[in-house]
């Protein structure tokens, strides 16, 4: 038996995430106030030159699609040119790939969508604002990136700025819901809440909830808060409860052991974990000395590792760390 993947001619077949994307403005989730500002610009002609930027999964590269097929239709392909800058990050994409479809014939004005941009080099940075400031009559551009301290001035000062912050729980669950409702997916309430209030990348939350429903499709089960946790590899909340009640009373071993289990079983992130503990920290009621040693003290563990030193390594000096912070509560 032979298996393939079958293309986007098929659509009941595609990714989750491209199934849902939204096609039109009145569909983007989030964003409504920037939404009529740019419906109105459309309406009078006047679209600016663009810079989306802020986290992944926050419907950066939709909006800016979704505004495509609101000036151009079914066939906006036509007037659009699409290109990943992270990919294509030299000066030749700018002198090349862009320069050569802005010249082109067209009865519109051309829109130029650079996504990740803030990979692209400064030299070619350079060379778009020279672009931008000689073909700006019959094309817009619209650049599209995380970080935006990459951008340089330049480009900055020549387009119009918006800010897409993660996408809180309430803006994504009427579309999740939808979602559920028409894939018929198993999901108890109490996890499907998990899953919103846990994961802020709107793209995750839909590609974790694909995963999940044909996984436990599979077994014939529903899909649970416990399920939810385990997939994302982070503590649920009574575990750290019961894990921060042990590091502050409980001997050095025993709790060692325990943290350097779960995390060999691969269960938890340990950068989630500190994370955890550190709101959990926030909420307790001990002696300010105490708090702010720990909090010091997660924040060094922290940086090591995320710069990739070795794990068991910082769990002692977790568990350490809470040991020696008793004496603070005296």
């Amino acid at each position: 038996m032979s298996y393939s993947l079958t293309t986007d001619t098929d659509p009941a077949k595609l990714p989750w995430i491209e199934r849902y994307r939204a096609k039109r403005l009145d569909e983007i989730v989030g964003h409504d106030d920037n939404i009529k500002a740019i419906k109105n610009l459309i309406k009078n002609n006047s679209l600016p030159h663009y810079l989306f930027y802020g986290p992944p999964g926050t419907g950066k590269t939709s909006l800016i699609l979704a505004i495509a097929r609101e000036m151009y239709g079914d066939k906006y392909k036509h007037y659009v040119k699409e290109i990943n800058a992270s990919a294509d990050r030299g000066i030749d994409t700018i002198r090349v790939n862009v320069v050569n479809f802005i010249k082109s014939r067209s009865d519109k004005v051309k829109l130029v969508i650079l996504d990740e941009f803030d990979a692209m080099t400064d030299d070619a940075q350079s060379a778009l604002r020279g672009v931008i400031e000689a073909y700006s009559g019959n094309n817009r551009f619209c650049l599209i990136c995380n970080n935006i301290n990459k951008i340089i001035p330049a480009i900055q000062s020549r387009c119009t700025k918006i800010r897409f912050s993660s996408l809180g729980p309430e803006a994504v669950r009427d579309k999740v819901a939808q979602i559920v409702a028409t894939e018929q997916v198993n999901i108890e309430d109490e996890a499907l809440d998990d899953l919103i209030n846990l994961e802020t990348d709107f793209r995750q939350v839909i590609n974790i909830l694909h995963s999940l429903h044909f996984m436990y499709k599979a077994l014939g089960q529903p899909i649970t808060s416990q399920a939810v946790y385990q997939h994302l590899g982070k503590p649920a909340q009574q575990e750290i409860d019961q894990i921060v009640q042990a590091l502050l009373t409980q001997p050095f071993k025993p709790n060692f052991d325990k943290l350097v289990d779960l995390f060999r079983s691969n269960r938890w992130n340990l950068i989630d974990m500190i994370d955890h503990l550190l709101h959990k920290l926030l909420t307790l009621d001990l002696p300010i000395e105490q708090k702010n040693f720990l909090i010091d003290k997660l924040a060094v563990i922290d940086h090591r590792v995320r710069n990739s030193r070795d794990s068991t390594i910082q769990i002692a000096h977790l568990v350490s760390s809470f040991e020696a912070s008793r004496g603070l509560s005296r």
